[in-house]
Formats: C-alpha cells, sequence, structure tokens
C-alpha cells in the first residue's frame, strides 16, 4: 500500500486549502444527492493518500522545531507538549495526559519526571483528595515554554508563508475534526 505524495486535484492556481475545501464541498453536495449527508465528502483513493500523507509526515516539522529543547533538557519528543498543556492550563493531573495523548500512565510518568528533574514542572497534593498529584508549570518552566512557542510561531509562519491565515485555520480545524474521537456535530466542530 503506497500513499500518494503528489497533490492529485486539478490545476488552476487555487492553493491546496482551497483546492481541499472545493473537494469537500463537491463531496458534499454529492453525499446529499445520495440521500447519505452524513457520509461526508466522496474521495478517491489518490485524494485520501495525499491527505494521509501529509498528516504522516507533517509532525517532523514541529519535532524538528522543538529538539534544541528537548536536546537541552532530555526530553522526548512529547516533554514540550507536555510542557505546553500544563503552562497553557489545560490539564491538573497526569491521567488527564494519558487521556490526551491515548497512552499509558506510564510512559507520561516517565516524561513527567523528565520535566520535574528539569526543574520545568513542580508537582504537589491535591488540596480537596490528597490522593492525586496536580501539576504545574515553575517560574523557568514559564520562560521555556515561551522559547517552545516561539520555536514553533517562526516554524509555522516560514512554513506556510504563502496562505492566508483564514486558510491556515480551515486546516487546523480540518485535522481537528481528523483528530477527533467523535464524528464533528453540524457545525463541523468535533470534540477532543
Amino acid at each position: 500500500m503506497t500513499f500518494v505524495a503528489s497533490d492529485p486535484s486539478e490545476p488552476g492556481g487555487r492553493t491546496p486549502v482551497a483546492r481541499a475545501a472545493a473537494h469537500e464541498a463537491k463531496g458534499s453536495a454529492h453525499a446529499r444527492d445520495q440521500g447519505r449527508p452524513d457520509k461526508g465528502p466522496m474521495l478517491t483513493w489518490d485524494e485520501v493518500g495525499f491527505f494521509l500523507n501529509a498528516v504522516t509526515t507533517a509532525p517532523r516539522q514541529w519535532r524538528a522545531a522543538t529538539m534544541a529543547i528537548r536536546d537541552e533538557f532530555a526530553l522526548k519528543p512529547r516533554g514540550p507538549w507536555i510542557l505546553g498543556l500544563i503552562c497553557a492550563g489545560r490539564v491538573v493531573f497526569p491521567s488527564d495526559l494519558a487521556r490526551i495523548f491515548d497512552c499509558s500512565p506510564g510512559l507520561i510518568t516517565g516524561e513527567l519526571n523528565r520535566l520535574i528533574d528539569a526543574g520545568l514542572v513542580a508537582t504537589r497534593k491535591h488540596e480537596p483528595d490528597g490522593r492525586q498529584l496536580e501539576l504545574t508549570s515553575t517560574p523557568f518552566g514559564e520562560i521555556v515554554h515561551k522559547r517552545i512557542a516561539k520555536a514553533l510561531v517562526e516554524m509555522v509562519q516560514n512554513r506556510l508563508v504563502g496562505y492566508t491565515k483564514d486558510e491556515i485555520m480551515f486546516a487546523a480545524r480540518l485535522l481537528r475534526d481528523f483528530a477527533a474521537t467523535t464524528k464533528p456535530d453540524r457545525d463541523g466542530q468535533a470534540e477532543l
């Protein structure tokens, strides 16, 4: 099984995001015509392969953008993302991270220990319960998080220089819906 690396859509000066939107609209119209509005766009194997190839290879870019931080603090690939989630207040407990990354708590524990040893994350007993550990970023962790954010913003802006903000946000919503564990609702929003 081989994924197609080139864009199978028609040429004509439109950006890949605009072509993807046109394909989606065409596919949605076709699905409605077929009486199957919940089936989504009708895609060929080449189109699906093009999409999956892009999704599969894209993570190399953000791993490269965080490599200097990972090397400096002996972190694994999830480390910068875990720090970002803690700094953003999106997670409170280690179990939140295991759920987000859909992995065993043991994998999260190892990376949390690296973050704690590096002085980027601290733990404290959860007040009402006392059995759970609450995760917080340290002041040093906040500084490192800003460095990670700066590197990622520069990478995205440099890689996507030919796209508008609306196109980039459309692509982000599309990928978020694709990654969601539930189907998007009628407004196109999916739970993560």
